[in-house]
């Protein structure tokens, strides 16, 4: 899913490989988090947290599967009153799906990132 989304953004670079992107979220995104998958075939989406911080590690969805994405944030909300993410500044619809989800921006950076992109760090925190 996220070789796709590499594939069909054409402002991200490629910085790895196939493999590369499977070792690397094997062991970054996907061992010792919790992780949801919205099941299908092909696979509809998934999202990866880091408990300890409430960060999003990871969220992707098929786009044709429209409500998928939602749904896995609604069940990472679910339970938590704080969650953290990092999107790439030039991913808009990304941008603009977490601020309709309730995200506000709390940090840019110029790139320090293994795509040299700049980025955005936003924070979600449960309604009082």
């Amino acid at each position: 899913m996220i070789d796709r989304w590499i594939e069909t953004s054409d402002w991200l670079p490629r910085t790895r490989s196939y493999q590369d992107i499977l070792n690397r979220y094997q062991s970054f995104v996907i061992e010792n988090r919790t992780v949801w998958v919205a099941d299908g075939n092909p696979l509809k989406g998934y999202i990866s947290l880091n408990d300890d911080d409430g960060h999003v590690l990871a969220l992707y969805s098929d786009p044709k599967r429209h409500g998928t994405g939602k749904a896995l944030l609604d069940h990472a909300k679910s339970d938590r009153d704080y969650l953290q993410l990092w999107t790439f500044a030039a991913n808009v619809d990304g941008r603009r799906f977490y601020e309709r989800e309730g995200f506000v921006e709390v940090e840019r950076t110029a790139g320090d990132n293994e795509e040299n992109l700049p980025d955005i760090r936003y924070e979600w925190r449960r309604p009082q």
